[in-house]
């Protein structure tokens, strides 16, 4: 908790995105990503590394231990869960764009099919204009969902493992 509550609030940003998005995961689209939004990430990257929080492995995969994982999504669902709206957990993710309400404070969803076939509009994605990653795998996207991603910060990674 100290190493954390010590990071510039950025640095916490990417901490939190990669424990709940990351871990063995590619490096490149996530830090540009990171770019975009102004988080400087190779120096964050560097500073979660040198806490040990993070490791970089297999080239450019992040790896982090499962204690420190599960940390950084406590911190998500007892301190940001309106910000992440449960981000790595579907059922939540699929619930909150189901409900077509306008949210500002959505900033990350991550959004894999259970099994069931599940459509989402861009109307749906139209109504977290913050949004600035959306991960989708086994799920259809309809509608002008083009043109709402060019016009967005946001990076969106289809059927990404």
């Amino acid at each position: 908790m100290i190493s954390y509550e010590q990071l510039e609030d950025k640095h916490q940003e990417v901490f939190l995105d990669i424990a709940c998005f990351f871990i063995s995961a590619e490096g490149t689209y996530p830090v540009i990503m990171w770019k975009d939004c102004g988080y400087f990430p190779t120096i964050a990257i560097r500073v979660l590394s040198q806490r040990s929080l993070i490791k970089i492995r297999d080239g450019n995969r992040f790896w982090m231990h499962n204690q420190v994982r599960d940390f950084g999504r406590y911190i998500v669902l007892q301190v940001y869960s309106r910000k992440f709206c449960g981000l790595w957990i579907s059922e939540d993710a699929l619930k909150l764009l189901e409900g077509k309400k306008r949210n500002e404070d959505a900033e990350a969803l991550s959004l894999t099919s259970d099994g069931c076939n599940h459509s989402i509009a861009s109307e749906e994605l139209a109504a977290l204009p913050n949004l600035r990653f959306l991960r989708v795998k086994g799920i259809d996207l309809f509608g002008n969902v083009e043109n709402l991603l060019f016009e967005s910060k946001m990076v969106f990674l289809g059927n990404y493992a």
